[in-house]
């Protein structure tokens, strides 16, 4: 069993129309660090036992310097054993990216980068509020790895208003061809107070179609497999060797923790999450050296969902020995039915070893979450 530190780094150059994420650009001189101030605080407050893989998120993690994620990694250091192979990752946005930063960083201890992309055109880039140009995203990628990164993930949203399958193959194609180690393929979606969600009900701006999205989603699987990349989730596509260990944690019922504001950390079936308003957080550590505002408890069937949820997003599936030595040789029973259903309708399949979505069920995986739910 893997154990993975979450550290969510809220500050941005600017909002995304899309985003839903706890982020916002910073408001006055001096906000990062006293907000770092506070993240080191919970560190040494929180964290402890053994990590296997650390994360920096945001916000815009890259919006830190060099020498302030090194702080953060030697205090996390201090408070609990990080392995020495461990999975550092750290998101940028390329926009803030030169060679001598990305080198600084990697002798800081981060040695594996994901790079926000999300889209290789001019126009789907400025639609999506993007601050860097393609141009600025591929020289990102070639500067690391000049600066010696040899695990670069970059991220690709699909399924954009008013976007072609011919528009986003190349936008596909293009971003292969830069050569990344892994890309995580997002279809958009967006919540209902997301500025972009409000221009679709003013009709500013064309409503995202579904159907165009699953085939644009089908024609990916397929570039990657012959590009020879490995499917190991259900948005994550990868180089054999170069999975991202840290995603595995989440879908494999690991234990994580999460630190920062409106962070989450889950261990044996309890969920707990730090509130989500960032003056309120740094007030809260100082105050009392954590600021968490929720827990939930899973029992019963709503434990056994929640880890066919999870366990179904990797392409492996649910592994049924451990889902038997968790809940019982009769762990099956409250799901027999929309187990049966989903399998007539071809979404699903198993065996003696696992149950796992088919690759129709892969396109149509919100159907099989809800028939389960």
């Amino acid at each position: 069993m893997s154990r993975g530190v979450y550290m969510h780094i809220p500050f941005c150059l600017s909002k995304c129309p899309y985003c839903d994420f706890a982020s916002r650009p910073r408001r006055f001189s001096g906000e990062m660090e006293q907000y770092l101030s506070a993240l080191l605080m919970e560190i040494s407050q929180r964290a402890g036992g053994r990590a296997d893989t650390v994360y920096f998120g945001g916000g815009t993690p890259s919006l830190c310097s060099a020498a302030q994620i090194k702080t953060l990694l030697d205090t996390l250091a201090h408070s609990l054993r990080l392995s020495p192979q461990a999975e550092i990752t750290l998101e940028m946005n390329p926009a803030t990216m030169v060679l001598s930063s990305l080198q600084a960083f990697r002798q800081a201890g981060i040695n594996r980068l994901s790079v926000g992309v999300q889209s290789t055109s001019p126009r789907s880039s400025r639609l999506l509020g993007r601050s860097h140009t393609p141009v600025q995203a591929r020289a990102t990628i070639q500067k690391a790895r000049r600066a010696n990164f040899t695990n670069v993930s970059c991220d690709l949203i699909y399924g954009l208003p008013a976007q072609s399958l011919e528009e986003f193959q190349a936008d596909l194609n293009t971003l292969l061809s830069w050569e990344p180690d892994q890309i995580s393929l997002y279809a958009l979606q967006l919540e209902s107070w997301t500025p972009m969600a409000e221009q679709i009900r003013n009709k500013t701006i064309a409503r995202p179609d579904d159907d165009l999205a699953a085939k644009m989603y089908a024609w990916a699987r397929t570039v990657f497999l012959r590009k020879g990349f490995i499917q190991y989730e259900l948005s994550s596509f990868s180089r054999p060797d170069k999975v991202c260990r840290h995603n595995l944690i989440y879908w494999s019922d690991d234990p994580y923790i999460g630190l920062g504001v409106a962070a989450h950390s889950y261990e044996q079936g309890v969920r707990t999450w730090n509130c989500s308003d960032i003056a309120e957080y740094m007030q809260k550590v100082m105050q009392y050296g954590k600021a968490q505002e929720g827990r939930e408890a899973l029992e019963g069937r709503e434990r056994k969902t929640e880890r066919l949820m999870v366990g179904l997003q990797l392409t492996s599936g649910v592994n049924k020995q451990k889902m038997r030595r968790q809940f019982g040789k009769d762990w099956k029973r409250e799901f027999l039915k929309p187990f049966s259903e989903m399998k007539q309708a071809g979404l699903l399949e198993e065996n003696s070893d696992y149950i796992r979505l088919t690759s129709r069920g892969m396109l149509l995986a919100d159907v099989v979450f809800r028939a389960i739910i």
